[in-house]
């Protein structure tokens, strides 16, 4: 019989095909390919391109996941989305204002009517769509065996990926894997842990049927860069096998965290030990399917190309584009919007406000010496035990050849108009690790792009105020200048309002270009990744794993091509940092710390790391975790050069002291979900 497809017969198909669980609107759901309206069921599944064109639905919503207005949010509402929520409930970042912590973005910005409409959606939409595509798979004739695998691998990637996001901010989550139909939408969740084992499971899965690599033509030299070419293939973006691995070690991580164990129940066989081995033979399984396939770590010269300029490189596993309209830094994606300050953009609503990076995070990066212009040893500013609690070492005796506290982000590499020697007088053998001075937005950081020719320095001071670092330079660029970051300058300042100014002493530098200023008109054109998985991440998986697994630094999973601390040092010789001192952190949890931070350092502001970390090992109760500094810097009014060898004094105080409630481990799920619910339940405390 012939099929006549009338309008009602297309809507109900494409309602039927993209109805979610939990639906509280659909129509924002309904934004589907255009060649899929019209197409019966077996229609669509049975042409290769069709059944493609289905699937990229997957890659759009979690794209609007991950890259929305906010980190995860997809726009929670237009108060919270300017907080870049989850990221600033973690150590690393706050908002423009003292006002959006844990409590009141866990609390009241969940229950605003936009968050019910956008990432818990998206995820779900997700999960049917995934699980549509691969019930329907034995429809799929018009494709090559290679073609069928790779569409069915994507699907659980999708599954798995949704599945993870949903872990990482709710907990477990009841685990489909079939499509439902609308009398079938209550189910019990499972808990934490067996979400991890699921995930884990689907992410085996992927692996069997994706390719290493849809880029089989691409250069790759023997460092790993990877040249233009190969972001030319669209395919390039597609899920992988390598990333279904590297997807799986970061759940198992999770799995065999402290957070995770303690939703282990009875019928768990697996011992804790059993799960940090587990993790551990997970992510050398990734790095052996990165390295052997030409996924390696960028060169440092390189790294930036992980955060703006390139879309796709040789250390990128999954990465988010935010599109090319990054000179404006407005509805170009999570930190294409958020990362450059106010005195670069003149942005005038609260909503476009950069955040800010906390003292905490800056401690992180330890102080290093140099000899004969290279670094020679490293100690660090701060150190944190098992249980979070916090030891400052800037001030120890020992620490004066590698730490100034008159001077702590001293560059010996700045060579500038304003500091021709590339160092202070008298300060010329020590600074911080060098990932400090790409990664964050600090007092006396160069702004390489800044004016335009045609534009007088007076014009500038006249029409937009200045700093006492200010500078003309002297090299090809017509104008460039200094971030003034200390009390009353100009870049502390936020959309002329002080109740938004700068709190912290930091922006955000790692996804920020070097230059933009829309105003002037010196902006660059340049795409704007934000990663989800990269290689790096994988070493750092494995160190830590390794470690607890295999009873210390020293610890190497069977057949794995590094012990523990290989895999850190691994991280640590990228940036150009000394390798850890065994004679320090040679026991479990001493070398936990130095784990624990490399991951804060390496991966700081990145997706939901920070969020996650402090979570999956019980520390945001921690006195330590909830004080939240700040970096006021003063003009000297003393005149004591060999005190204030900048000019400046630096004066790290107590900002903020976080809410705490056991609660705030999750975020609460929608009530409205909840309510029309009997086996599903919300969250403990909500």
């Amino acid at each position: 019989m012939t099929k006549t497809k009338t309008m009602k017969q297309k809507i109900t198909i494409i309602l039927a095909l993209f109805s979610l669980i939990w639906v509280t609107s659909c129509e924002d759901y309904l934004d589907v390919d255009s060649a899929s309206l019209g197409l019966f069921e077996d229609e669509i599944f049975s042409e290769f391109n069709e059944y493609e064109n289905y699937l990229d639905f997957v890659y759009d919503r979690l794209n609007r996941v991950y890259n929305g207005r906010t980190t995860g949010s997809g726009g929670v509402s237009s108060y919270v989305a300017s907080r870049c929520f989850p990221m600033t409930t973690g150590d690393q970042m706050r908002s423009q204002d003292k006002s959006a912590t844990e409590d009141f973005l866990l609390e009241v910005g969940f229950v605003e009517s936009n968050y019910k409409s956008d990432m818990w959606e998206y995820l779900w939409s997700v999960i049917r769509v995934s699980n549509i595509a691969v019930a329907n798979h034995h429809f799929l004739v018009d494709a090559t065996q290679e073609q069928k695998n790779g569409l069915i691998g994507q699907a659980y990637m999708g599954r798995a990926l949704a599945y993870q996001f949903l872990l990482e901010l709710w907990g477990g989550m009841p685990y489909l894997t079939a499509p439902v139909t609308a009398d079938q939408m209550d189910f019990a969740r499972e808990t934490y842990y067996h979400t991890c084992l699921k995930i884990a499971q689907d992410c085996d899965s992927a692996a069997m049927f994706l390719p290493a690599r849809w880029d089989q033509g691409a250069t790759v030299t023997d460092d790993g860069y990877i040249g233009s070419d190969y972001s030319a293939a669209s395919d390039t973006r597609r899920f992988t096998s390598v990333l279904a691995l590297a997807v799986k070690s970061r759940t198992l991580l999770y799995a065999a965290s402290p957070f995770a164990q303690d939703s282990k129940t009875a019928e768990d066989s697996n011992s804790t030990q059993q799960d940090w081995e587990a993790a551990a033979i997970a992510a050398n399984e990734a790095i052996i399917a990165a390295e052997d396939n030409a996924y390696l770590m960028l060169p440092f010269d390189n790294i930036d190309e992980n955060f703006y300029g390139v879309f796709n490189n040789g250390e990128a596993l999954y990465t988010i584009p935010d599109g090319m309209n990054a000179h404006q830094h407005a509805a170009s994606g999570l930190f294409g919007q958020f990362t450059t300050p106010f005195s670069l953009t003149q942005r005038t609503s609260e909503e476009q406000c950069a955040v800010l990076a906390t003292h905490d995070i800056a401690e992180r990066f330890e102080a290093v010496k140099y000899s004969g212009g290279a670094i020679v040893s490293a100690k660090p500013i701060v150190t944190y035990d098992m249980n979070g609690n916090r030891t400052y070492h800037g001030a120890d005796p020992d620490m004066a050849d590698y730490y100034n506290e008159q001077n702590p982000f001293n560059d010996p590499n700045d060579v500038s108009s304003a500091n021709p020697s590339g160092v202070y007088p008298g300060h010329s053998g020590y600074g911080r690790d060098p990932r400090f001075y790409k990664f964050m937005i600090y007092h006396g950081r160069a702004i390489d792009r800044w004016g335009k020719a045609g534009v007088t320095w007076d014009e500038i001071l006249n029409q937009y105020g200045g700093g006492h670092l200010w500078e003309n330079y002297s090299g090809d660029r017509s104008m460039a200048r200094r971030f003034d970051m200390s009390v009353g300058s100009y870049d502390l300042k936020q959309i002329k309002s002080p109740t938004y100014d700068n709190t912290t002493g930091y922006f955000t530098g790692k996804f920020w270009d070097l230059g933009v200023n829309n105003i002037l008109g010196s902006y660059t054109r340049m795409h704007h990744p934000y990663p989800i998985y990269r290689v790096a991440e994988l070493y750092l998986n494995y160190a830590e794993a390794a470690n607890q697994a295999y009873g210390g630094p020293m610890g190497t999973a069977p057949g794995a091509r590094y012990t523990a601390v290989d895999a850190l040092n691994k991280v640590r010789q990228r940036a150009t940092m000394p390798d850890v001192d065994m004679a320090t952190y040679n026991t479990v949890d001493a070398f936990h710390d130095r784990v624990f931070n490399e991951r804060s350092v390496e991966l700081c502001f990145e997706t939901n790391h920070s969020f996650v970390d402090v979570r999956r090992w019980k520390l945001i109760g921690t006195q330590d975790y909830r004080e939240v500094y700040e970096m006021e810097i003063s003009l000297d009014a003393s005149g004591d050069t060999e005190k204030y060898p900048t000019g400046y004094v630096y004066t790290p105080k107590l900002l903020e002291v976080k809410s705490y409630d056991p609660k705030f481990y999750l975020c609460p799920v929608i009530k409205y979900d909840v309510d029309r619910s009997v086996l599903f339940e919300q969250n403990p405390g909500y």
